[in-house]
């Protein structure tokens, strides 16, 4: 009966991995001489494997007594709260019926899985107090199971997400063995603070946190102390201080710091090759970084013009960057004088948020700073409106982008600055293959 009861749980969950079963040689002998008569030579190995979704391998454990428990050697769990009920859960006492429902769902699975290695472990509820212990004791089920990708996403709905989170990651419960199988790490709305002896990830390939409490002195600890890290994602961490990462970061190719109130950011990664930044403009340094081909970035609160030298100094090796900015007026300021270049640019995405129409042939001399740019793509939006030329001269500027080949505008208005930069574009880029243009107005 409680075999049956667990087959309708994991069913429920529909656990989105694939598992591989190995049934023994010794039954699948037996098995093969009761239907067929027919026993193997000795020495002669019959290996059967299947691979097939999990709810297919609860569902046919019900064809023999002998395959009752056949789908908990399936390494990989998924607890999915929002998909375990149909039905939305109104009032306190439905959320508390709801909830008490999901931890008994949870422990009576982890049970059957005692001693045995897991290799994933995800989590996904809305967080509540009740679910606090029992969290703990899911994190020390992953760590004595050895887990290598361990998930949790407390994140709640509505008001409360933007409320400081109240989890605290045990970090504690790893000790020196089941901390080296870590491979990923995956932590949503929870607050997490080092250990007084953290020794590191030495295999943690992934981490991913979004709206985790930390200090930036205990984050970059942690980074200084994960050497294997390959891909590395912030979201949300309101940290408040430096992140100076004194380690280098040999194998780092994908780096996203988005709105984490940093002061400032250095590391060195050989081998960077994606970088997303979006929040205040702060200084930025990276080490020995030569590798880089894409770079997103959103500054909030600065000018064009002031941030766009220190982003040659760091972006030295970009090739495909994308600007989003809100452009002061009166125009956006000429850099002609700064010497920066982006001399390995090939393409530019510009996503500019203008108060007011401005000179947008001003833009020139920053293309100018990306010589060998083959693809040009801006969008131009507007909270006020646009200027539009009313039998005004259009202005000229010489300045030749020989590679430029295609390029496409979106939010085009037709207003003064931006017909004074597509006529521009037209006449001083021999090359263009392809231009496009949207939302114009006749």
């Amino acid at each position: 009966m409680y075999s049956a009861w667990s087959i309708a749980v994991v069913d429920r969950f529909a656990l989105e991995s694939h598992i591989r079963i190995h049934l023994l040689q010794n039954y699948l002998q037996q098995e093969n001489t009761n239907r067929s008569g027919y026993k193997p030579s000795r020495g002669f190995t019959i290996h059967y494997f299947v691979e097939i979704a999990p709810k297919e391998v609860v569902r046919t454990s019900v064809l023999s007594s002998k395959w009752r428990r056949l789908w908990t050697v399936c390494p990989k769990l998924r607890f999915d709260g929002t998909a375990m009920s149909s039905k939305k859960m109104d009032g306190k006492r439905c959320k508390l019926q709801y909830t008490r429902q999901f931890i008994n769902t949870v422990n009576a699975v982890l049970q059957q899985y005692h001693g045995r290695a897991v290799e994933e472990l995800a989590i996904k509820f809305e967080f509540d107090t009740l679910l606090v212990d029992h969290l703990n004791n899911w994190v020390g089920f992953a760590a004595s199971s050895y887990t290598k990708f361990l998930a949790l996403d407390l994140i709640p709905r509505g008001l409360e997400a933007f409320d400081d989170p109240q989890y605290i990651f045990p970090l504690q419960l790893f000790d020196r063995r089941s901390i080296y199988y870590l491979q990923q790490v995956h932590l949503r709305f929870v607050s997490a603070k080092l250990p007084t002896q953290f020794s590191g990830f030495p295999k943690l390939q992934k981490l991913d946190l979004h709206k985790v409490k930390i200090t930036a002195k205990d984050f970059q600890d942690m980074l200084s102390n994960c050497c294997a890290l390959e891909w590395v994602s912030i979201v949300f961490c309101k940290m408040d201080g430096e992140l100076k990462v004194h380690s280098p970061l040999p194998y780092l190719v994908h780096l996203s710091v988005e709105f984490c109130e940093l002061t400032k950011m250095e590391l060195c990664a050989v081998k960077l090759r994606t970088f997303v930044y979006k929040g205040s403009a702060v200084p930025i340094k990276f080490r020995e970084v030569s590798e880089l081909e894409n770079a997103k970035i959103l500054l909030c609160g600065v000018t064009f013009g002031d941030v766009i030298p220190a982003l040659a100094n760091v972006l030295t090796s970009v090739q495909n960057l994308t600007l989003n900015f809100f452009v002061h007026p009166p125009k956006v300021p000429c850099l002609m004088e700064n010497r920066c270049e982006f001399s390995h640019l090939k393409h530019l995405q510009l996503l500019l948020s203008y108060k007011l129409d401005i000179d947008n042939l001003s833009l020139v001399p920053f293309l100018g700073s990306a010589p060998f740019i083959e693809k040009l793509d801006i969008h131009f939006s507007s909270i006020f409106g646009f200027f539009y030329l009313e039998g005004e001269s259009i202005r000229r500027f010489e300045h030749r982008h020989n590679y430029l080949k295609d390029m496409c505008i979106t939010g085009f208005k037709a207003s003064n600055g931006q017909v004074e930069f597509l006529a521009h574009i037209v006449l001083n880029t021999p090359s263009l293959e392809v231009l496009i243009e949207t939302n114009v107005i006749e």
